[in-house]
């Protein structure tokens, strides 16, 4: 028995308001307002940058901190970064340095020295910490 193939008609491409719709349906309410901002041009670059790394991970914050995406040509300027207790800068680790970012890199090669910059992280971790630490030293120099 031959099978006769079926024609089907292609589909009509959707409408950008359908899609955003079929999207927005998916977000949580929480996050839907500043998604809503981002896709209609009225929020900052800022907040589609949070819209879409918030997307990207599953809406969780907690994983955009952890990203390690390090390919990803948002990773640098993704939210909800923040330091890990033994890289916060004290008021001595800046003494004599004249930006943040050569306080950061004196920071690190004190850690390094101790033998603590890279203690207590996954691999993943370790590795987006290298690449970040890696970008921070360069920028240090003058």
């Amino acid at each position: 028995m031959m099978k006769i193939p079926v024609k089907t008609q292609p589909q009509k491409p959707k409408s950008r308001q359908e899609q955003i719709a079929e999207r927005l349906a998916q977000i949580p309410e929480s996050q839907q307002k500043g998604y809503l901002k981002a896709v209609h041009g009225k929020g900052s670059p800022r907040s589609a940058i949070k819209a879409f790394c918030c997307e990207c991970m599953g809406y969780e914050r907690a994983e955009v901190t952890v990203c390690t995406d390090l390919a990803c040509p948002l990773f640098l300027f993704r939210p909800f970064r923040t330091a890990r207790p033994e890289q916060r800068m004290t008021a001595e680790s800046m003494n004599g340095v004249g930006s943040v970012k050569q306080a950061m890199a004196s920071n690190l090669a004190q850690q390094r020295a101790h033998g603590t910059a890279v203690s207590e992280r996954t691999p993943a971790e370790a590795i987006a910490q290298q690449a970040v630490d890696k970008f921070l030293v360069q920028e240090a120099r003058p």
